[in-house]
């Protein structure tokens, strides 16, 4: 069975090239915000990829990058970490399903808008 599907608003990021850890601070759809532990570097590099506008001088993220406030689905690793994330406005039907079938939420299949799934957060590239 997969991990527990989480959904959020983005609202920022924190992180450390020295320690490769990285932190998404997200508003739960609850209204619950918590700060997400990620794998720096491949984090940063799959939001610039989803959104543009977010790596900046000396490779650190920008002060007003364009993730924040984006909606997003995403996973945990079972040892606490994000395993990886994805847009929710490019979710798959599949995805959606998923969510909505493990938050007791009725769901249905909709038609597939895009075959992107989920960004790896290893090489930033939708699968």
């Amino acid at each position: 069975m997969a991990n527990k599907l989480h959904k959020g608003t983005i609202l920022g990021f924190s992180g450390s090239w020295g320690s490769g850890m990285g932190f998404l601070k997200i508003k739960k759809d609850s209204g619950e915000v918590v700060n997400v532990p990620c794998d720096n570097a491949p984090t940063v590099r799959s939001l610039e990829a989803c959104y543009g506008n977010t790596i900046g001088e000396g490779h650190t993220v920008k002060s007003k990058p364009a993730f924040v406030g984006k909606k997003i689905y995403y996973e945990m690793e079972s040892w606490g970490t994000m395993a990886g994330f994805s847009p929710v406005e490019e979710a798959t039907p599949e995805l959606e399903e998923l969510y909505a079938k493990q938050h007791g939420k009725k769901g249905k299949l909709k038609k597939q808008i895009k075959d992107r799934t989920w960004v790896s957060k290893e090489t930033g590239v939708w699968h």
